[in-house]
């Protein structure tokens, strides 16, 4: 069976994976595996089937990866991602964001940097902490668990650290957002380096 691997920019979840399934069987295209970042179809793809999938990737924030450096980056941010989900929040806090991209990517770290910020603009820490600050206002508003928990949870060392973060990128303490009638987010799918200020 000829298989046809490609590289998806700015899929960080769930519903990401559903829309960009979405958009391939929309335009004819059989899916054989999607997952954050990768799409497998079950054919190969003509020039003029690959100009309408761009385009209609495009228009739902999506785009295909075509250098090194760019499939380089959707694999870090997908990682990251996981990273947030499978070690900070599962409380197991034993790799650094650092040894872990290295392990899961057999790269330097400092080479996984570089490229991250020659690509996006902003460096892989920044980017992590923006992760970390919408997953904290995403559990600040389900009100579930209290202010330490969450700052433990993201890693920080103290409720006073997560605050001085949090108050940093949100302009709001961590208590202010929780209270806010109307609180401003940006949700996951669009989590990506372009929507940040630097």
């Amino acid at each position: 069976m000829i298989t046809t691997h490609l590289t998806i920019k700015n899929m960080c979840c769930g519903r990401c994976i559903i829309e960009v399934k979405r958009i391939f069987e929309k335009i004819g295209l059989l899916t054989h595996q999607v997952n954050l970042g990768e799409v497998i179809v079950e054919t190969e793809i003509s020039r003029e089937l690959q100009e309408k999938l761009e385009q209609k990737l495009e228009e739902h924030g999506f785009a295909i990866a075509l250098s090194t450096d760019e499939k380089l980056t959707v694999d870090i941010q997908r990682l990251l991602v996981s990273y947030l989900h499978e070690y900070l929040m599962a409380k197991e806090k034993a790799l650094t964001i650092s040894n872990y991209l290295s392990a899961q990517l057999n790269k330097s770290y400092k080479l996984l940097s570089t490229v991250f910020k020659q690509v996006t603009g902003i460096a892989i820490e920044r980017y992590f902490i923006k992760l970390k600050v919408e997953k904290a206002k995403e559990l600040l508003i389900l009100n579930e668990i209290d202010i330490a928990e969450i700052a433990w949870l993201l890693g920080y060392s103290s409720s006073q650290n997560f605050s001085t973060y949090f108050k940093r990128e949100t302009g709001k303490t961590p208590l202010e957002y929780k209270n806010d009638p109307i609180p401003e987010r940006i949700h996951l799918p669009s989590l990506i380096p372009k929507n940040f200020k630097q």
